[in-house]
């Protein structure tokens, strides 16, 4: 009995430290029909149009698909000029190796229409527009190469905030400009669920591992491991990896790595709080290397 209860405790120790280490503090793709997402706002300040969400299929203008799921949310250029702000809801608890991770889309392959830009603004105190006195960057859209558009993946540190609840803002101006879409908006600790390296030992061949747990909910882990690049067997020179999930139809939820990584074992989480009961795809492609593994997920 003794010895059951001990197994008991010590599971739960693990159940709380892997229920830390996949807390993500905000999560909106906008895939509820309801726009604004509860406790966000949108205010317009210049111009007929305002931020709005839109789903698949996307107008032509932005010529890709979502990032995850079928929605986005977008802001369409205004001639002479507009302004408009989308406000998330609150943000509690922020930590110190927080991060704001969110996609972002040129609405045409046009241009430059400057000036055209985002502005990512906090406020430490409430949602009202004159509280945003704290800027994380300046998109310029204009200056985004014209041609075909892609999605651009932004990672920006929160931990000058720690310690505090935080709303973001996302201040789109133009005149006669481009507009964008942004999809995928997240807060959490990148360090902790997100890609990590966990080897330094350079392997001698690729692999994609069974993810764990599996089944799971809402989350689990993803290992593989990458070696030199034969083209480069003496130098351990970064290549490209992209893991992607995709759903029993073949359509792609989320680009979990699209980078270039070293030689090594690396391990990624996938959460899928949005997404439904079934069997879903992921794929390691390396360039030299692909390969498919089934998951499953139960809630």
């Amino acid at each position: 009995m003794k010895k059951i209860i001990i197994i008991l405790i010590a599971l739960f120790i693990f159940i709380d430290l892997y229920s830390q280490q996949i807390v993500i503090k905000l999560n909106e793709g906008f895939e509820h029909t309801v726009f604004p997402p509860s406790g966000w706002r949108r205010i317009n300040l210049a111009g007929a149009n305002q931020w709005q969400r839109l789903t698949a299929p996307l107008p032509p203008v932005i010529m890709q698909s979502p990032v995850q799921g079928n929605a986005v949310v977008r802001i369409d250029y205004e001639y002479s000029e507009g302004e408009d702000w989308l406000i998330t809801k609150k943000i509690n608890s922020i930590e110190e190796d927080d991060s704001l991770i969110f996609f972002l889309i040129k609405q045409s392959d046009q241009g430059p229409f400057p000036p055209d830009s985002l502005i990512i603004k906090v406020s430490t105190t409430d949602s009202l527009q004159s509280s945003f006195t704290n800027t994380l960057i300046n998109i310029n859209i204009a200056g985004i190469p014209t041609g075909n558009q892609i999605w651009h993946k932004y990672n920006l540190s929160l931990s000058q905030f720690a310690g505090q609840n935080i709303f973001i803002a996302f201040q789109h101006k133009d005149i006669n400009g481009h507009g964008c879409a942004l999809d995928s908006i997240v807060v959490y600790n990148p360090n902790s669920i997100g890609i990590r390296k966990i080897s330094n030992t350079v392997p001698d061949r690729p692999e994609l591992y069974q993810n764990y747990p599996n089944p799971f909910n809402p989350s689990t882990n993803i290992k593989f491991q990458i070696p030199r690049h034969s083209g480069s067997p003496t130098n351990n020179l970064p290549q490209q990896v992209t893991i992607k999930v995709f759903d029993v139809l073949g359509k792609e939820i989320i680009t979990l790595i699209n980078e270039k990584l070293d030689a090594g074992l690396y391990q990624v989480s996938f959460t899928g709080y949005r997404l439904p009961s079934g069997v879903y795809f992921y794929k390691l492609d390396t360039g030299e290397y692909s390969v498919v593994k089934s998951m499953v997920m139960l809630k």
